[in-house]
């Protein structure tokens, strides 16, 4: 999948920024400078995808 970011405006003002085709601590430098443009982030939320490369770099470094 190519990595790709989506904005999401819901009807009162909300903005939801998600990063797709990324995975683990790479979503985090994708969306950051477009991030501190929009403002102060009040939630952050990892997705399966962030978690499935977090796990996978700790079986292979158990592995080492």
């Amino acid at each position: 999948m190519q990595e790709r970011i989506e904005v999401n405006i819901d009807a009162a003002g909300g903005i939801t920024v998600q990063a797709q085709g990324v995975n683990g601590s790479g979503c985090t430098a994708l969306t950051q400078a477009l991030e501190r443009e929009l403002g102060s982030v009040t939630q952050d939320e990892k997705t399966a995808e962030y978690h499935r490369a977090a796990q996978s770099g700790q079986r292979q470094q158990q592995k080492g």
